[in-house]
């Protein structure tokens, strides 16, 4: 990726990823929206922690939304996309917490928790 890509990602509240990406993400909640390409229908908004960071994930598909009704908040989904523009399917995956990657926990800033000056 191009250094103005990586820019636009780090600093958009939505999750993008290319083809055959994937993402490992903290499951946080859902709402449902008005879907902004046709505002007549609906569509569910995912609320994720990536890297200390809160960011939104609209899919309307009842797949996902039957995946993510099983999710409870503060469990890890991988999401794969498969695809672009209109043929964009997404593999999602619950992880099992004995298989996470190991991770720190991390303050609202995203540094690690064990930074946190308790003198």
């Amino acid at each position: 990726m191009g250094t103005l890509n990586d820019w636009a990602r780090s600093n958009s509240q939505f999750i993008r990823l290319n083809d055959k990406e994937t993402l490992e993400v903290v499951f946080k909640e859902f709402k449902i929206v008005p879907n902004k390409f046709d505002t007549d229908k609906e569509t569910v908004r995912y609320t994720f922690l990536v890297n200390g960071d809160e960011k939104y994930w609209e899919n309307g598909t009842n797949n996902a939304a039957t995946f993510f009704d099983n999710v409870k908040e503060g469990e890890v989904v991988s999401i794969t996309r498969h695809g672009e523009g209109t043929k964009t399917k997404y593999d999602l995956e619950l992880i099992p917490a004995d298989v996470q990657k190991e991770t720190k926990p991390l303050m609202e800033d995203g540094s690690p928790l064990e930074d946190l000056d308790l003198s």
